[in-house]
């Protein structure tokens, strides 16, 4: 070959730098000398010839060249094998066109990396695969480059043409001279006939010996050869193993001069194996010689059958092989192809291991996610609960606010019929003195006068009866929960659900009517303060203010019960914490006793004042279940008041305080002072019972008697009482009874008189009124005129009262109230058709609380007396 010129250096560098498998541009020749880069070109050039890896595929130090050697000398032998026999190129120069790979180990030697590289070139143009991917590579790199790498093929191929000629030659001119110098010395004499064949028979087994020596003499020297390498493998495994431990242990424990010689042993060991590689190789191309000469003997010998029939077994016995040799690389295919498939199916049990395993921590996700899921809907229940109590505390607070301004205002009414009583008795004994002494008719006068108070207290009651229309609802409600097996025995499942719709509306009604009273009632108040102008005060403003004012103190009342019982749970711990530490510890300082001591005491004073707030709640109940049980009976009875004339009644009425009056005068003189104080307080405690029940009973019947419709209305919120009832709500004293079928004695607590009233009762009970004896005795006795006009003297309140009737400012407050009684008793009417119609409100149902916060305020609720009803 030429020597290596620079044009052609550039152009095999550029072309190694176009291929994509060079990820870093390479700039000199010294980074080929490892094979790595090489290579991967092979690699892209054909995968399928190029597949295995290099014998060491790491890149080992500078100072190591022997595994550089070993890739370098992998590279070129297949290389150009592939040349030779995949290509079917240079079939001469391919074995004798090997660079020096040792220097390119060693040194990385320029122009033997650019032969190695520029037989890759040749490979990469001669293989069918790449010939036309490298055709345009070349073109791309540009004419002066593929013009350089065109004529260095060009010479390669000159070259293998002239060494193919000249071994051609050899071979013509050797069997020349062997053919003259086997002649010359078997030449016979001139006399003696020599035969042909059996010259060249004789030929034939003189080249048969020497191929067995020549092939006994290879196995020797391959024997040898295998040694050599055995030998060269184990001293490369000794000097590594000595070089790692020289680097472990810092070359201190072994000596220079025996590494150096170990060296030199080992590069004389490699000389000689290279020494033997090339007698191999010469020995190799005796062989092929004798072969080819072999072949033409052969030919030349081709009409004798046997070496034809041996020949032809030879041909069969390598087409058998070749077949087995077919088989085993098939069968070794298949066997890599189920390790491939073994492999695979690992990998999916793997993969389907983790599967099972996911879909296990799923599911558990799943069911993670299903209990929170459950948690939080209990929690929204929860919730909901919480904001019903609320609600309902909210309710209760609403009601017991109406409530507190409803026994206000009948604290207030019952004050002002408390004074009415005591003007209209002073009145009525006035009269009776009159009457008598003039000897004139006074039932009529009385009964004017007694129609008169009826008339006068009759508005004012009809805002009872709206009181009493609830109460009877609420009877309803409680004798059916006294008795519920009764009522759901007779009916069935439709039944109960009536019943239950029935209370839903009965709570509902309860709360429209309240809502639609108070905000009508008030709405007409203002509406006539607005009308009097600012000059006047209304009442109504007044009683309105006094109700916010109500409101506000019983809203500060509540503030105080509820910081009492917070204040008292903080005590209850810390008394629970001091009596465990007491129970703990045997002695207790001073200053911890004596908190103790200040704790128990508040705690008491709280558990004190809880108590009476509880006890005054219970009274204002119990005094407004009183008042509501008085008006209903009254309203049971009112058939037989409507039917007993009004005269009758009047009459009935007088007559039974003479009796009263004439049973005070009669009595004894000793007799005659408790006598007079029992019948003094008992006589003004059942004129305000007869007029209020009277009055009660006149409005009943004066508001059914207008309309039919209203009275069935009534009717059908006024259930029957239970039983019991009647008997319960008759008076205990048969003379109290006015012509009714009963009546109920006042259950609240009767109205407080002064001592100066009490005597003045009792001075007038002792006035003497039967006829013109008795007004002389009492010309006669001045004693009792000054006791009398004493008596007069000493009440005050009955003088007040009476200026306070023939004020203008009572005149209008009995106008608002007579207005306002027919404004409620249109409402009452108003809700009664509402009531009847088809619609159905649904209300939600209330539970008991299952959280314990819920639990807590529902105790504390029933604790201060503001739990809410519940279903």
């Amino acid at each position: 070959m030429d020597p290596v010129s620079p044009e052609l250096a550039s152009a095999l560098l550029q072309w190694v730098n176009s291929f994509n498998e060079v990820h870093k541009p390479v700039g000199s020749w010294k980074e080929l000398e490892d094979g790595q880069i090489l290579w991967k070109i092979l690699v892209d050039l054909d995968p399928a010839y190029f597949q295995d890896e290099l014998p060491e595929p790491d890149r080992k130090s500078a100072d190591n060249w022997i595994p550089r050697w070993q890739n370098l000398k992998r590279i070129d032998r297949m290389v150009r094998t592939y040349i030779r026999e995949e290509c079917d190129r240079l079939p001469n120069l391919s074995k004798t066109m090997s660079p020096n790979l040792k220097a390119i180990a060693i040194e990385g030697s320029k122009n033997e990396t650019i032969k190695l590289t520029r037989i890759i070139v040749l490979a990469s143009m001669y293989s069918r695969k790449t010939n036309a991917r490298m055709g345009q590579v070349l073109i791309g790199l540009g004419p002066k480059v593929s013009r350089v790498v065109a004529k260095a093929i060009q010479q390669a191929e000159a070259l293998d043409k002239s060494m193919a000629e000249s071994g051609a030659e050899h071979d013509v001119s050797s069997e020349f001279d062997n053919s003259t110098d086997s002649d010359s010395p078997s030449r016979p004499g001139p006399g003696i006939e020599r035969d042909p064949e059996l010259e060249r028979e004789e030929r034939l087994i003189q080249a048969q010996k020497e191929n067995q020596e020549l092939g006994s003499k290879i196995l020797s020297l391959t024997a040898e050869l295998t040694q050599m390498r055995n030998q060269i493998s184990t001293l490369e495994e000794e000097l590594v193993e000595s070089k790692l431990h020289l680097d472990q242990k810092s070359r201190a424990a072994y000596d220079d001069q025996a590494i150096e010689q170990l060296e030199h042993r080992a590069q004389r060991d490699k000389d000689y194996i290279a020494e033997l590689e090339s007698d191999l190789a010469n020995s190799k191309a005796q062989v092929d010689n004798q072969e080819r000469l072999l072949g033409r003997l052969k030919a030349d010998a081709a009409t004798k059958q046997d070496l034809r029939d041996e020949l032809q077994l030879i041909k069969t016995e390598r087409d058998d092989l070749l077949q087995k040799a077919k088989m085993n690389e098939n069968l070794k295919k298949k066997i890599q192809g189920l390790q491939e498939q073994e492999k695979a199916n690992s990998t999916l049990r793997a993969d389907l291991a983790d599967a099972v395993s996911q879909l296990e921590d799923l599911q558990r996700i799943r069911d993670r996610c299903a209990a929170l899921e459950k948690a939080n809907e209990e929690n929204s229940v929860t919730i909901a609960n919480g904001e019903q109590e609320i609600f309902e505390s909210k309710r209760a607070k609403k009601q017991l606010e109406h409530e507190l301004r409803v026994l206000q205002g009948k604290a207030e009414q019952r004050l002002e019929m408390q004074i009415r009583a005591e003007e209209t008795v002073r009145d009525l004994q006035q009269r009776l003195r009159e009457a008598e002494a003039a000897n004139t008719r006074i039932p009529d006068s009385l009964g004017n006068e007694l129609e008169h108070a009826a008339e006068t207290e009759q508005l004012e009651n009809r805002l009872v009866i709206s009181e009493t229309l609830l109460h009877w609802n609420r009877l309803l409600m409680l004798h059916y929960r006294k008795d519920p097996k009764q009522t759901t025995s007779s009916v069935g499942a439709d039944g109960i659900l009536l019943h239950q719709k029935l209370d839903m509306l009965e709570a509902r009604c309860k709360k429209l009517e309240e809502q639609y009273l108070d905000v009508y009632q008030e709405n007409l108040g203002l509406q006539d303060a607005l009308k009097e102008g600012p000059e006047k005060e209304d009442p109504f403003i007044r009683q309105r203010d006094q109700l916010h004012h109500a409101n506000t103190e019983l809203a500060e009342l509540k503030a105080k019960y509820y910081a009492a019982m917070s204040e008292n749970a903080d005590l209850k711990h810390q008394l629970t914490k001091f009596t465990s530490a007491a129970d703990g510890a045997d002695t207790l300082d001073e200053k911890t006793q004596s908190d103790f001591k200040a704790l128990t005491a508040n705690h008491e004073e709280l558990l004190t004042s809880q108590a009476e707030l509880e006890k005054h709640a219970k009274g204002l109940q119990t005094e407004l279940v009183e008042k509501s049980s008085l008006l209903r009976h009254a309203l049971l009875s009112r058939e037989a008041v409507v039917k007993e004339p009004r005269e009758a009644r009047q009459t009935e009425e007088l007559k039974l305080i003479t009796q009263r009056l004439d049973a005070v005068r009669t009595a004894p003189t000793e007799e005659a002072q408790d006598v007079q104080a029992k019948v003094a307080d008992g006589f003004c405690k059942q004129i305000l019972d007869l007029q209020d029940l009277a009055a009660a009973h006149m409005t009943v019947s004066n508001f059914l008697e207008q309309d039919s419709q209203k009275e069935s209305l009534f009717l059908s919120f006024v259930p029957e009482a239970p039983e019991g009832f009647d008997e319960a709500m008759r008076p205990v004293s048969p003379t109290t009874s006015l012509s009714c079928s009963a009546f109920l004695t006042l259950p609240s607590t009767p109205p407080a008189t002064s001592a100066a009233e009490l005597k003045y009762l009792q001075a007038r009970l002792n006035t003497p009124q039967d006829g013109p004896a008795q007004q002389q005795a009492n010309q006669s006795d001045p004693s009792a005129e000054s006791s009398r006009e004493n008596g007069q003297a000493r009440s005050p309140t009955m003088d007040r009262f009476a200026d306070c009737l023939s004020s203008t400012s009572q005149q209008q407050d009995l106008q608002n109230l007579q207005r306002e009684n027919k404004l409620i008793a249109s409402a009452w009417y108003d809700m009664g058709r509402r009531l009847q119609s088809n619609t159905v409100v649904l209300q939600r149902r209330v539970q008991d609380p299952k959280s314990w916060i819920g639990k807590q305020r529902m105790a504390v609720g029933q604790g201060g007396g503001v739990s809410g009803i519940r279903r």
